[in-house]
């Protein structure tokens, strides 16, 4: 089984679990904005694309030597881990559609210590890792712009909800946290 299949497939199977654990509950205000089917379209979309072109367009091949590839699977690895680790800091809070939950409370704990949005740093290093294992240029672009661009499109939508549940909390927590990369953006 090639690397690219073998990440797709545990990052596959890591988030069908948590689609069938964390949906938001009916007492939940739900505020997603369509973002959760945005998601799930972009990857999608962004993964047959990559395989396509990788097919199709070979001359956008790169080598990849067998260094960079284990390298790639620890990143993958790291961003997995991250996005967990992001998600169990939550708790109860965490679901995969954006909701708010009627004793919600703000989560500035763990990884949310360091950045607003940590589960999504975690999912784009993932990301960045398995497309870079399809050795494809044209197959990074396919893969990574529709997936950054739903993930930026569901931070928009999730600080929208936070602030309008905890209002000066919040802004002072954004004002002192950078979104995805600690002290950077």
């Amino acid at each position: 089984m090639n690397l690219p299949l073998k990440l797709g497939l545990i990052y596959l199977v890591s988030e069908v679990a948590l689609q069938y654990f964390r949906r938001a509950s009916g007492q939940s205000r739900r505020a997603d904005g369509g973002s959760f089917y945005a998601i799930w379209i972009a990857i999608s979309l962004g993964i047959i694309g990559g395989i396509t072109v990788t097919h199709f367009l070979p001359a956008y091949h790169f080598a990849l030597p067998r260094a960079v590839a284990q390298t790639l699977g620890t990143v993958f690895a790291a961003g997995l881990i991250l996005r967990w680790w992001a998600i169990f800091s939550l708790g109860k809070f965490f679901t995969v559609d954006v909701a708010i939950a009627s004793d919600h409370r703000l989560v500035v704990r763990g990884p949310y210590h360091l950045m607003r949005h940590p589960s999504y740093t975690g999912a784009l290093l993932a990301f960045v890792a398995l497309a870079a294992t399809f050795q494809n240029w044209l197959s990074l672009a396919c893969i990574l712009v529709p997936i950054g661009a739903a993930l930026a499109y569901r931070i928009y939508v999730e600080e929208i909800a936070l602030e309008a549940t905890f209002g000066d909390e919040y802004r002072q927590y954004a004002a002192e946290t950078k979104r995805l990369v600690p002290g950077v953006f």
